[in-house]
């Protein structure tokens, strides 16, 4: 007895170390917990074995294996729920939601969320209450559901406070912090922010403090008291440096970096990128790194250093391409994880009622323990499988541990073609190919089976194949047995095949094996109808994606064309307006300029007139083809009407940057315009407006800058 206490302190321990260690360390503690879970399962230790399966789940979520993450924690929460532990129940119920979380399934997160919290206070555990509170605050803020968000926040602070847990408070206080910042109620999001940097200080939580402060040098930043947000950002930089929170860092510094930028300091904004950039690559926070680069880029364009600007850029391009590729292949993992998942519950749900029925219906079996926990195992092992032939030789190789087996066979009913299809028959190590018999076959044990829906059980062909057939017809494949049983396999009700087992000598079976193999069966018919349902669902997914694949080219190309101009390819006016909407919410956060160009051609109309509409419009294609190199990636440029174009200049800091984009718009068309062998001058007359000085509203920039070039045609008109 005291060698088996120690037995399970010692592996209590080892879980309660792989718990802490997770965080930092998720691989090394997955380490430490499946020995652990090796080690409880030995002893038969049931909550050494549900801590150790529930830290593997934790510790899979942190290195994104989610799929096997799930499975480890649905076990665990099995565990839990068969040993009457309420409180590691509700800590499981906890961890499936957020994993569903993580896969951006809101809904079944906030499920699992509250059957933790319903749990959770039904045994009175306050510590996984207000944890279940605060996840629940989680997906509503995810949600954009702010109101209850804070709702579920304020519930559980008021819990963590009577309960005096300074770190749980912190973190309870941050979310509402930033619910506040999101709605841009400033006051109440310092408020709470201070408070839970007090409360993270008191807790000794230096990571979950950081971030707190680095959540005020941002709301500092949104109010434009931009002095107060970089003395922020330097603390929270301090910190995260002490505490080797890397990632935070490398986000702290892209923030300084924008902050030197705004304030004119181009040297001291290249200096914070640079170093953010550098950690953002050792991290492989590519995020990061793309910020870093898009800034720096920029920065160089804007002192003329084009062909750093360019290189900068090529690597910011390669890096968004691969973040959106990863993208689009989380999305597809998430995809293929969710429908692992809901397979894996229906087939538990099958699974548990299957058990219930073999428990409440055979007595036989009930007495036979040993037996029933080897079919028990196999029975998970095969439903697990998704392959046909691995389901098929799993059950060859572990029923020949439990009888005689020297061949085995399964066959599929097709009842509209009255036949059975041998899809598997092994003998030995020889494998035989795929064979049919037809169901209304006299000689046919097999036949007799399916027509009857009854087992086959013979000792002595001489003696018992009577009951059966007028006589056994010649063999199709394999030696001649001498023991021989049948078993029909049934699903939901409606027999779907059979599975065969016979071994050479007679004599080789009881009533025991029999009632085995009917037990197995249940499992087979399982495995078989998930295996080709499985087949199908592929199929079907595989057509479904390439339709999918089809509708989106052609929402894609519907919403080009209504978004673009058909001539030149250029955005049209609606796509411009909703470019400048954004381009002027953008500025208006950050207290930032940007200019709106109106361009007409000069001496369009002479070609139009000599030439035809055939060479006017290709000349309209060549006068875009030669904006589109005149702007910036960040800029935007479309064509609105005739031989009018309109632009739009993001991150402008004067009027000598505009002025540096005409003169790069005039130069584009000093060049003369050859078509079909006549070569043509084509002149611009531009017209700008600022934000915020000329207009707030993308209807008064665009008239101040019709204006405006208006007023300059003219001038080159009387010049003229």
């Amino acid at each position: 007895m005291k060698k088996d206490n120690a037995i399970k302190k010692s592996i209590d321990k080892e879980n309660l170390q792989a718990w802490e260690l997770m965080t930092h360390d998720p691989v090394k503690a997955l380490e430490i917990s499946v020995v652990v879970h090796d080690k409880a399962l030995k002893n038969a230790y049931q909550k050494g074995i549900a801590d150790s399966l529930l830290n593997m789940g934790w510790c899979r979520k942190y290195t994104s294996e989610l799929e096997l993450s799930l499975y480890n924690i649905m076990d665990a929460l099995s565990a839990y729920q068969n040993a009457g532990d309420s409180q590691g129940v509700a800590k499981a119920l906890n961890a499936v939601g957020a994993v569903y979380f993580d896969l951006g399934n809101l809904d079944s997160a906030l499920d699992f969320f509250n059957k933790s919290l319903s749990k959770s206070r039904e045994t009175k555990d306050n510590r996984r209450e207000i944890a279940a509170l605060n996840n629940i605050g989680e997906v509503y803020r995810e949600q954009g559901k702010m109101d209850e968000a804070l709702s579920f926040y304020s519930e559980g602070l008021a819990l963590a406070e009577k309960a005096d847990d300074a770190e749980t408070m912190g973190n309870l206080l941050l979310g509402m912090g930033i619910v506040y910042m999101d709605i841009d109620n400033f006051d109440k999001a310092v408020e709470f922010l201070s408070r839970a940097r007090v409360c993270c200080d008191k807790a000794s939580d230096k990571i979950t403090g950081a971030h707190c402060i680095t959540n005020l040098g941002k709301l500092y930043y949104k109010k434009g008291e931009l002095d107060r947000s970089e003395e922020l950002y330097r603390e929270s930089l301090e910190i995260s440096r002490s505490t080797g929170n890397r990632r935070e860092e490398a986000e702290i510094l892209n923030q300084l970096g924008v902050l030197r930028y705004e304030a004119g300091d181009s040297p001291g904004a290249l200096e914070f990128y640079e170093e953010a950039l550098n950690f953002g690559k050792a991290i492989k926070a590519r995020p990061v790194v793309l910020q870093s680069q898009e800034s720096i880029s920029r920065i160089y364009e804007e002192r003329g250093d084009f062909q750093i600007a360019l290189q900068r850029f090529r690597e910011f391009h390669t890096i968004e391409s691969e973040l959106a590729q990863d993208e689009a292949e989380r999305r597809f993992q998430k995809l293929a994880v969710r429908y692992e998942i809901e397979r894996s519950r229906e087939e538990a749900e099958l699974f548990k009622k299957q058990n219930e029925e073999l428990e409440l219906t055979s007595e036989e079996l009930r007495k036979a323990n040993q037996r029933i926990s080897v079919i028990g195992r196999i029975g998970r092992q095969i439903t697990a499988l998704l392959k046909l032939d691995d389901v098929l030789l799993m059950v060859y190789e572990q029923v020949k541990h439990l009888m005689t087996v020297n061949s085995l066979g399964l066959a599929r009913y097709d009842s509209q073609k009255a036949c059975i299809n041998y899809l598997f028959f092994i003998e030995g190590k020889t494998r035989y190919e795929p064979f049919t018999l037809k169901v209304n076959d006299k000689y046919s044990l097999g036949a007799w089976c399916i027509r009857h829906q009854e087992e086959v059980f013979i000792n002595d062909p001489e003696e018992d194949s009577g009951r059966y057939v007028v006589r056994i017809g010649k063999h199709v494949v394999g030696k001649p047995s001498g023991s021989i049983m049948y078993v029909p396999l049934f699903f939901e009700g409606t027999i779907i095949g059979l599975i065969t087992v016979q071994a050479q000598s007679k004599n080789a079976y009881t009533r025991d094996d029999l009632e085995v193999l009917r037990s197995l069966g249940s499992y087979i018919s399982i495995a078989v109808s998930n295996s080709l349902a499985h087949q199908e669902i592929r199929e079907l997914n595989q057509l479904v994606l390439r339709e999918k694949g089809e509708l989106e080219k052609a929402y894609g190309k519907i919403s080009h064309m209504a978004h673009h101009d058909n001539l030149t390819g250029l955005p049209n006016r609606r796509l411009l307006l909703e470019f400048l909407n954004k381009a002027l919410a953008q500025a208006n956060r950050q207290d930032e300029k940007l200019a709106v160009l109106y361009i007409d051609l000069d001496n369009f109309k002479p070609v139009n007139d000599t030439m035809g509409h055939a060479a006017g419009d290709l000349l309209l294609r060549m006068v875009a083809d030669r904006f589109l190199e005149a702007f910036r990636k960040s800029d935007t440029v479309a064509r609105i009407g005739g031989d009018e174009f309109a632009a739009v200049v993001v991150g402008v800091t004067s009027m000598n940057a505009v002025n540096r984009v005409i003169q790069k718009i005039h130069q584009s068309m000093e060049r003369v315009f050859t078509i079909e062998g006549r070569e043509f001058r084509i002149g611009v007359s531009i017209g700008t407006s600022l934000f915020p000085e000329d207009g707030k509203t993308p209807d008064e920039l665009l008239m101040v800058a019709d204006k405006m070039m208006y007023l300059n045609k003219i001038g080159i008109k009387e010049k003229a």
